[in-house]
């Protein structure tokens, strides 16, 4: 992931974050789909990540890049995007 989507916005120009988070693949898409895999039978890993997601999705940021989820995740910042 950090190849293709590092969630820092500066680092490089290409990477969505550099770009407003303006999705490759939206974050609310990878929900969807930790959700569907946690259909099939209990993960753990993937459960913890969904939580992210969820949190990311509550702050507004689903239909940002899923690397958007770095803004719920770093300490003492406001996740709306301005």
């Amino acid at each position: 992931m950090l190849r293709t989507r590092y969630p820092l916005p500066g680092v490089e120009r290409a990477h969505p974050s550099s770009n407003g988070y303006d999705p490759l693949f939206m974050l609310d898409l990878i929900a969807k789909d930790l959700e569907l895999a946690l259909q099939l039978g209990d993960a753990p890993v993937a459960t913890a990540a969904l939580n992210v997601y969820r949190q990311a999705q509550q702050a507004g940021l689903g239909r940002l890049d899923y690397s958007a989820v770095y803004l719920v995740s770093r300490p003492h910042t406001d996740c709306a995007m301005s």
